[in-house]
């Protein structure tokens, strides 16, 4: 019998992910999910999907997340107390792939250097994958690690580099960033996911418990999606943007919805320039967004945002425009990885509000 896949998840969109490659590549071994709850909502997907009759996971553990910690003491023990009772769980068990959305984290490095684990697959945590962010932190973080969880601990910069993953799961393979493209890398099947929000009884307990009414979505044909407000670094020149992209889409009787970061704490940081708009209930995904809201959402707009690239993954007939280029000057990578996904960066104005045509 085969052994185990494990995933080792941290938000909704890495469930939903995870979801599709239990489904397809793993579909012929039970698979284990391993969430830690970074991004607490309302909506508990894992729950849904085991209350399938073909659930693709046979078994969830959760463990606490990082949401809303800001102590950096009580944030390592959270961390150090998630690989302890990991260490516990999982001690006396054969476990086979392992498959993780962030190998910088301590739950992940657990799992991908455990002895006698099988193969470690690095599965995109979104946007960063084709960009060129690196993680950074104090030189004398890593020696506090290695104390904490073990002389394995490594210091990954770049999601996806851990000296343990020998291939990557990606929804745009050939889009990947720099650091990235030696790895070998095959594509997920979106048609899992598809199939899921076919489904009425999943579909009405999302709506349930995102505060839907039973008739889902209102219409809409763009959606906002708006970054984490710690990531605005010029409020006055986004907000200048913000309100060109309300009056452009107005004039062209198109209904504009707003989606906040899910792990956003601010509250609605941009009320005055979204008001009149509909705000997207924050805890659902933009995936199940796609899904759900019709022939009629033509575009997804934004600075950049996971949604570009998984929205001509599900819907190919939406548009995604980023106004990345009217906020700075992306790197390089990124704006490769637009063109080979079809996302549009227009570089002023004009281009942008051409976009909505």
């Amino acid at each position: 019998m085969n052994r185990p896949a494990v995933f080792v998840a941290y938000t909704p969109y890495h469930v939903l992910l995870a979801y599709c490659l239990a489904r397809t590549e793993f579909a012929d071994r039970d698979s284990i999910l391993v969430l830690v709850e970074d991004a607490v909502g309302e909506i508990d997907y894992p729950d849904l999907i085991l209350a399938r009759q073909e659930p693709g996971f046979q078994e969830v553990l959760k463990l606490p997340g990082l949401f809303g910690e800001e102590n950096r003491i009580r944030r390592k023990r959270v961390l150090f107390s998630n690989v302890r009772r990991l260490r516990r769980t999982f001690r006396h068990r054969d476990i086979g792939p392992v498959l993780v959305f962030n190998d910088a984290r301590p739950e992940s490095q657990y799992f991908l250097s455990r002895p006698g684990a099988g193969f470690g697959y690095f599965v995109e945590d979104g946007g960063a994958v084709y960009g060129a962010d690196e993680m950074r932190a104090p030189a004398a973080t890593g020696l506090v690690n290695r104390i904490l969880f073990g002389r394995t601990w490594e210091t990954v910069k770049v999601q996806g580099t851990s000296s343990h993953i020998k291939g990557l799961r990606l929804v745009h393979p050939r889009a990947v960033r720099r650091e990235l493209r030696e790895m070998p890398a095959a594509p997920i099947s979106a048609a899992p996911l598809v199939d899921l929000h076919d489904e009425d009884q999943f579909r009405r307990a999302v709506f349930q418990r995102a505060g839907l009414p039973a008739t889902g979505l209102p219409r809409l044909g763009a959606v906002l999606v708006l970054p984490h407000s710690e990531r605005v670094v010029d409020a006055r020149r986004y907000g200048e943007l913000l309100e060109v992209i309300v009056t452009s889409l107005r004039d062209r009787g198109l209904r504009l919805g707003v989606k906040y970061h899910p792990r956003e704490s601010a509250g609605n940081y941009l009320s005055v320039l979204v008001k009149n708009l509909v705000v997207l209930p924050r805890a659902l995904p933009m995936e199940s967004i796609f899904l759900w809201a019709g022939a009629d959402l033509r575009f997804v707009l934004g600075d950049i945002s996971t949604a570009f690239f998984t929205a001509p993954w599900l819907v190919p007939h939406i548009r995604a425009v980023s106004f990345a280029r009217l906020l700075g000057d992306p790197h390089p990578d990124l704006v490769r990885a637009c063109g080979l996904v079809g996302i549009r960066l227009p570089s002023d104005l004009e281009g942008l509000t051409a976009s909505f045509s």
